[in-house]
């Protein structure tokens, strides 16, 4: 317990005390919608290594790696599929055939490199010798004439063929079973990592083994991608870059010092410290921990302040252009065709056909005055809610008979679906503002849908009503469909551009939604569609 303490506060002394920078993690958009659009990398997992990887007694896998893998998926935000193996010769099999993105412990081999990508091994292990307890002779040299069982596939007995190409060597599945044989007997000599062998020892009770000398040899494990699909291992290679040495470090303490070396071995390690350095150490780190974690916190806040006026700052630009050009449309034509009025020799049929195109004109600039105008007050909350009594058929009534005709026009059909028995029920609601945000909704769907149908749908539940716009309109991508609601936001790679508007009118939807207490969501597929499910309070009027 003792030993316990004191690693715990002079590991991170010692690693403050140098320099570790952490670097930052900046994914690309490209790759961030990779992972968002990717939910199934696959990551092998074998836990026959403790303590690099383990089944603890609750049954769960544990260990070094295990660690490391969440402190990974901490920093991209993303959770990794997860494929247990009962067998090393399986995954390696499955890494060679493209079932398996990752491999999360693993020693890189020349063979293996091949169809991997190892990234830098995490930490290094020196390898040991073992024997039945009976044995006498203590060097590797005196064992090369002898019988061996080591791990088949494992980089070591790669190694150690390539190093001794005649040595005898019998191949199980992991590391427990080749002591369970040599405990019993059966084989001469066995060579693994150091702290495994420690572990399984002191654990599995294999009384009959002794720890020989050590063996030049290393177990190096890291982290390794296949090669099928570059993008995984420029993302890995990222984020393992951007951890820093004191977040390795304390992974690697949390097993390697304080469940593995055991105390015989630094017997001293206590006589050169007395409480008081303990207490100071522990104030020092501690207080080192608090500030770099507000640091790291006050970093954070002024990035994430940076992004938001950057992008208020493009959105504002944006609408600026928008509203020159927009305003410009409308007022070119009404001058222009207004010119052509003057004509003295203009037929009827022209001077009906110029003053038709005068008023559309100016109803679009109208329009677009209005949004300005209704944006304003609700950015500036001066607009308040104003409740009438009313019913969903007066609602539906008007919405028909303003688009009816113009969608119609497009040879798209209009269908209003609605319960007949509910929509006379007198209702309490800013009818204005419901009539704002189905137009809003209406005026979108109309715009991006030139075939198929548009349709409305007005459920009345026990304590809401919900009204559904759906549509066969051109849809939105899904790294676009967070956007839509944003002020002034409109989609410079979508069709949308070709289309005109200043982007306002789901953002004023979006508004008025939550100002009568309602919701507003979307679902949308490219291509397919979209539907925009608007609910709100249902308060029905039960004293006439």
């Amino acid at each position: 317990m003792i030993k316990k303490m004191y690693l715990f506060l002079i590991i991170p002394l010692f690693v403050y005390s140098i320099s570790s920078c952490t670097r930052e993690l900046n994914l690309t958009k490209e790759e961030k919608a990779y992972l968002k659009a990717t939910d199934s990398i696959k990551v092998g997992l074998y836990p026959y290594y403790p303590p690099y990887q383990f089944i603890n007694e609750q049954g769960k896998i544990d260990g070094i790696f295990v660690d490391y893998l969440k402190l990974i998926e901490n920093k991209l935000g993303y959770t990794f599929k997860k494929v247990h193996y009962m067998d090393w010769s399986e995954l390696i099999q499955d890494t060679r055939t493209g079932q398996l993105d990752v491999i999360l412990e693993i020693q890189s081999t020349k063979e293996k490199e091949n169809y991997l990508t190892f990234f830098p091994p995490i930490f290094s292990s020196e390898h040991v010798l073992v024997t039945h307890k009976d044995k006498k002779e203590k060097f590797l040299k005196n064992y090369l004439d002898k019988k061996f069982i080591l791990p088949k596939e494992y980089a070591s007995t790669e190694i150690l063929l390539q190093k001794y190409p005649k040595l005898s060597i019998t191949t199980v599945s992991n590391d427990l079973k080749c002591l369970e044989l040599l405990n019993e007997g059966t084989y001469d000599a066995y060579i693994g990592p150091k702290a495994l062998v420690y572990y399984l020892l002191t654990n599995k009770k294999l009384t009959n083994l002794r720890i020989r000398s050590r063996v030049n040899l290393k177990y190096e494990p890291g982290i390794a991608t296949s090669k099928r699909d570059p993008k995984i291992k420029e993302i890995l290679e990222k984020v393992i870059n951007s951890i820093s040495r004191e977040e390795r470090d304390e992974v690697m303490n949390n097993w390697l010092f304080t469940s593995v070396l055991p105390l015989y071995e630094q017997p001293k390690f206590w006589l050169y410290l007395s409480l008081l350095s303990i207490l100071v150490l522990s104030l020092i780190a501690a207080t080192n921990r608090y500030l770099k974690y507000q640091i790291r916190k006050n970093v954070k806040e002024l990035r994430i302040a940076k992004e938001k006026a950057e992008q208020s700052d493009r959105l504002k630009s944006n609408f600026i252009q928008n509203i020159s050009h927009e305003i410009r449309t409308p007022m070119n034509s009404i001058i222009g065709f207004s010119e052509l009025l003057s004509d003295e020799n203009i037929k009827k049929e022209e001077i009906n056909l110029y003053t038709s195109t005068i008023i559309k004109n100016g109803e679009n600039l109208i329009s677009i005055i209005d949004s300005i105008i209704e944006i304003s007050k609700l950015q500036s909350k001066s607009e308040t809610v104003r409740p009438v009594a009313t019913s969903l058929r007066e609602i539906i009534d008007e919405i028909e008979g303003l688009y009816r005709t113009k969608i119609e026009a497009k040879e798209v059909d209009f269908i209003i679906n609605c319960n007949p028995d509910k929509e006379l029920i007198p209702i309490v609601i800013d009818k204005i503002k419901v009539h704002i945000i189905l137009c809003k909704l209406l005026d979108n769907a109309y715009k991006f849908t030139d075939k198929g149908f548009i349709k409305v749908i007005a459920v009345l539940a026990d304590k809401s009503i919900t009204m559904i716009i759906k549509d066969t309109g051109i849809g939105i991508s899904n790294e676009y469909i967070e956007l839509i609601f944003n002020d002034f936001e409109r989609l410079e790679k979508d069709i949308s551009q070709n289309l005109g508007g200043l982007g306002l009118g789901l953002a004023i939807a979006r508004m008025n939604t939550l100002l009568i207490g309602g919701t507003l969501t979307v679902q949308s597929n490219l291509d397919i569609g979209s539907t925009f499910t608007l609910t709100f309070p249902y308060k029905p009027i039960t004293n006439k």
